[in-house]
């Protein structure tokens, strides 16, 4: 199981919680405010193919799902897990991601439904 995720959320509060949640449930947790940035980190990163990626839907000024597209197309061994409060999960089931690489959590979650999606993701 990953026990390393790439929080790409563009709200900093949402960030913080998200990050101190991970890491209160045992992860090592990266975080970015962007697309860019978020690449830059997966282009530094040692073993990017193993991070879990949690990847807000609705990012300022970009769509996270394309961008978790993108990222998946390079990375074929990597999963998704897609957050918002606004989006439809169709358009995660629709993105032609295979479902064992993504799935959707919608927001506001508790940090046990979190960590239990990502568990089922990871299985």
């Amino acid at each position: 199981m990953p026990r390393e995720v790439l929080i790409i959320e563009d709200d900093p509060d949402v960030l913080s919680m998200l990050k101190t949640s991970f890491e209160t449930g045992g992860f090592a947790a990266l975080t970015a405010s962007s697309g860019a940035e978020a690449k830059k980190v997966i282009a530094a990163h040692k073993s990017p193919g193993k991070l879990l990626l949690i990847v807000d839907v609705a990012l300022r000024g970009e769509n996270g799902i394309g961008l978790g597209v993108s990222i998946y197309k390079q990375l074929p061994t990597i999963r998704i897990l897609f957050i918002s409060g606004y989006i439809d999960e169709l358009l995660i089931v629709n993105s032609g991601l295979p479902k064992e690489h993504a799935d959707f959590l919608r927001k506001p979650f508790t940090q046990a439904e979190l960590i239990s999606a990502v568990n089922r993701l990871v299985a």
